[in-house]
Formats: structure tokens, C-alpha cells, sequence
């Protein structure tokens, strides 16, 4: 895959969790970092500015309950930002990471937690870059560049175990 030569990612980094376990901020910036200068180059980097916020169930149940009518919290929710017509943006978007759902995820998955949580971050930069995986088609694109940018990173295949 050719590889992007485009700026920095800007990340703004929130911690709302109250989970003892949160990876440093300069893990999440070189994860982040480094799946950005891997994607295709074919897609757009008009925008570069991301909020990644982590949070706990709480937070995550009333954000999924509200915008998508799930009474329930998932690990992670991706927003793209859509500018105003004619008015310029650098924003990208705002990714949410529920910090107990990956915990238990990991366990479940029976996966090491920073595999899990990088895998949540490349997950959710994908959607903000305009993948999705509603589609089986979709979903396969969207799971192998998952893998590929990982694999980069030193990660295992989120898909097995």
C-alpha cells in the first residue's frame, strides 16, 4: 500500500474515565500517528484534527441511547464533523473510547488490552475517514486495512484469537 506523506495528525486528548488502567497519552499519539501516515493515499486529509475522548459506561450508555437508541455502552463511537458550506475545517471528528467495555473485551477476546485499545483507535479513525462496515464487502475492506495498520504497529490480527 502506498503511504501518505501528508501533515501530523492533531490530536486533543480527553481523559473522562476513572479506570486505573488508561494508556499514556504518547502511546495513543503514536498509534493514532502511525495509521494516519499509513492510510491510502487515495483518501482526502483536508482535515487532521480529531478529539479522542475516553469514558466510562455511564457516559457511553447515554451517548449511545441518544444517537443511536441503544440503552447499553459499546467501546467505541467515531463522529465525522461536518463543516458549514463555504467554511473551511480542519476538524475531522470525535472519537469516544468506553474504557471498561475494552477491558472486557480483551479478557473476552482473551487479548492483550493495548491490542484491543489500538484496535479500537485504528477502528474508529477508519469510520472518521469514511469507512463503515454495515456492508460485507464494507466490513472486509474496512477489516483488513484494520489489520494491515496494526500489523504495522506490531499488533495482532484483531480478528483472532
Amino acid at each position: 500500500m502506498e503511504k501518505s506523506n501528508t501533515n501530523s495528525l492533531v490530536i486533543n486528548l480527553s481523559v473522562e474515565s476513572n479506570d486505573s488502567d488508561i494508556p499514556s497519552e504518547a502511546f495513543i499519539v503514536k498509534c493514532l500517528q502511525s495509521a494516519w501516515h499509513s492510510l491510502p493515499t487515495h483518501l482526502e486529509k483536508n482535515a487532521n484534527e480529531i478529539s479522542v475522548t475516553l469514558i466510562d459506561n455511564e457516559k457511553m450508555t447515554s451517548l449511545n441511547k441518544a444517537f443511536f437508541n441503544k440503552d447499553k455502552p459499546t467501546n467505541v463511537l467515531a463522529f465525522p464533523f461536518s463543516s458549514l458550506p463555504g467554511i473551511p475545517s480542519q476538524e475531522l471528528g470525535d472519537i469516544l473510547l468506553c474504557m471498561p467495555v475494552i477491558h472486557e473485551e480483551a479478557i473476552r477476546f482473551s487479548m492483550a488490552f493495548l491490542n484491543r485499545f489500538s484496535h479500537m483507535l485504528v477502528h474508529a479513525l477508519l469510520h472518521l475517514m469514511g469507512y463503515d462496515h454495515l456492508e460485507e464487502d464494507e466490513r472486509a475492506t474496512m477489516e483488513a486495512l484494520e489489520k494491515e495498520l496494526l500489523s504495522q504497529q506490531g499488533f495482532s490480527n484483531p480478528y483472532e484469537s
